[in-house]
């Protein structure tokens, strides 16, 4: 192994030689870049000194070992002029750049960013291994300002790799970090999956922060981080648990019902959605109502049970003014992207109360049975109990027959078929108001 590790470091010592050396067999010119020798390059231009808050550490003094940073940055300028193949020049930068890794972590993030824009991945796949043991000094480089516009991505990478391990750190650290970038700091810190220990470390450190608007962007942060990891990597679910305590800020308790809301009328599975639901105290489910029919209706395309499902939790809660304003139009979304067939629909119906908050629900979600086969339709009312339900569906029966079908003897059938005087008189409003507009 050493072996191996002293030709590595043969190899990037001497590139400059091998480069020279490579243009000397294709022709070079004695005065050509690839003929200088290293020593006789002019001096590099010196890398700047650290920032005040933390001087370089030991590992990074130039010198130490056989090979110093300043050997691999004399190397890495020679390169520059090198008439190399691109194939075997990208193998010998790649080699210099691990090397450089090691011996001067600081200088070689420098150099590449002085040369090439970074993203937040590629400084990430360039520090992997590198990084563990330095992390408060990379910080102060970052915020010196060493590694110039790539500052931010730099700083980002910093984020996620450290806050995968060190949470506790890099919310210690929140304030040495400039507001403008705090909050991609916190996104980054806390976007990995966390087991119930991490968990609970986090809401230790949460609450040592004074800043109430660090620590609610936190906590708002680390809900969604959870939240997140919970559906797509099996990460423990404590959204529940976490809104329920007594320190997290009111902002982000909003936020987490608001998760909550979303997940709940966005579930594939009904049992799991109001498993959810039944979780919360009646208060939180007051709160979350009106967010629950907006998440259903924009999420009927992709679920054919989140309308219903919602709608359902809503009779529960008795928020029959919700019902009334804003059921009837989550029926009419729910049929214009429904992949349930209007049977379907109408057995659910079925469940709604029998109150006159409902009723337009009901008649909205029966009104595809009637709309795709009359004649089914009618025997399906027919087979009906007696009641609430059954007037209901004759009512409808006759508004679908009159407007889908143009079918006056259905309709007069149907009419025929109501028993309660309110609604009979509700039907001959209807016909009286037909008759004017036409």
């Amino acid at each position: 192994m050493k072996a191996i590790q002293r030709n590595a470091l043969l190899t990037v010592s001497h590139l400059a030689v091998l480069a020279a050396g490579y243009a000397f067999h294709r022709g070079a010119g004695a005065n050509s870049p690839e003929m200088i020798a290293v020593s006789a390059l002019p001096p590099p231009v010196e890398m700047p000194k650290p920032g005040p808050v933390r001087p370089l550490s030991g590992y990074l003094s130039p010198g130490e070992g056989p090979w110093s940073a300043g050997d691999l940055r004399r190397a890495w300028h020679a390169l520059k002029g090198s008439a190399l193949p691109p194939d075997e020049l990208a193998i010998l930068r790649d080699k210099l750049r691990r090397e450089w890794l090691v011996k001067d972590l600081r200088a070689a993030l420098m150099v590449w960013s002085d040369e090439e824009t970074l993203d937040a991945s590629d400084v990430g796949t360039k520090i992997q291994g590198h990084l563990k043991g330095h992390e408060e000094e990379m910080l102060d480089w970052i915020l010196a300002g060493d590694f110039g516009l790539d500052g931010r991505a730099v700083l980002d990478c910093w984020a996620a790799r450290v806050g995968e391990k060190d949470r506790g750190l890099v919310l210690r650290s929140l304030g040495k970090i400039p507001v403008e970038f705090r909050e991609q700091v916190i996104q980054s810190t806390f976007r990995w999956s966390m087991t119930v220990e991490e968990i609970d470390a986090c809401v230790e450190e949460l609450a040592k922060l004074t800043d109430d608007g660090v620590k609610t962007a936190c906590w708002n942060a680390m809900l969604r981080g959870i939240a997140f990891n919970a559906i797509n990597n099996g990460g423990p679910d404590r959204i529940h648990e976490l809104i329920a305590r007594q320190e997290i800020p009111g902002q982000a308790r909003q936020a987490g019902l608001g998760l909550l809301a979303e997940r709940i009328a966005r579930s594939s599975q009904p049992a799991k959605a109001m498993e959810d639901f039944h979780k919360l105290s009646d208060d939180d489910q007051l709160v979350i109502a009106p967010q629950l029919l907006a998440e259903a209706k924009g999420n009927a395309l992709a679920s054919g049970s989140a309308v219903p499902n919602v709608l359902e939790m809503l009779c529960e809660l008795e928020n029959w003014e919700l019902l009334a304003e804003e059921g009837p139009a989550a029926i009419d979304t729910f049929l214009e992207r429904r992949k349930q067939s209007g049977g379907e629909l109408s057995r659910w119906a079925l469940k709604l109360p029998a109150r006159e908050e409902t009723a337009e629900i009901f008649r909205r979600a029966v009104s595809e049975r009637f709309r795709e086969d009359l004649e089914e339709g009618a025997t399906w009312v027919a087979s009906l109990p007696e009641g609430w339900h059954r007037e209901q569906a004759f009512a409808q029966l006759a508004i679908s027959a009159d407007r889908d079908h143009r079918n006056a003897a259905m309709r007069d059938q149907a009419l025929a078929g109501i028993a309660d005087p309110a609604l009979q008189q509700e039907m001959r409003e209807w016909r009286a108001a037909k008759a004017v507009a036409k």
